[in-house]
């Protein structure tokens, strides 16, 4: 989908301390507990493993992914392996 922008404004990606950053704010915010090495997880497997730059939208919408698959399953949102790898792949489309 592409469309004109008027002004075009440069975000840059967070380095992964930033996303972990956020990724805790998004997890406060929402009262899920959070969880470093959970974390730490997510970016060596699905960051650094498959060459993917992290967005700072990404912590919002695959704990927006985690709360609806946790209510799906009736379970609390946390940050399991499980529940992770479940966002996860329903979030990125490798193409």
């Amino acid at each position: 989908f592409l469309r004109r922008i008027r002004h075009k404004i440069g975000v840059t990606s967070p380095s992964f301390d930033e996303y972990r950053s956020i990724f805790e704010r998004e997890c406060k915010a929402r009262n899920i507990p959070y969880q470093d090495k959970a974390v730490k997880y997510l970016l060596q497997e699905f960051y650094i493993k498959k060459n993917r730059t992290p967005r700072a939208s990404h912590p919002r919408d695959l704990l927006d992914q985690l709360e609806d698959i946790a209510a799906y399953l009736n379970t609390e949102p946390r940050l399991s392996k499980t529940l992770l790898d479940r966002a996860v792949s329903s979030y990125f489309v490798d193409m």
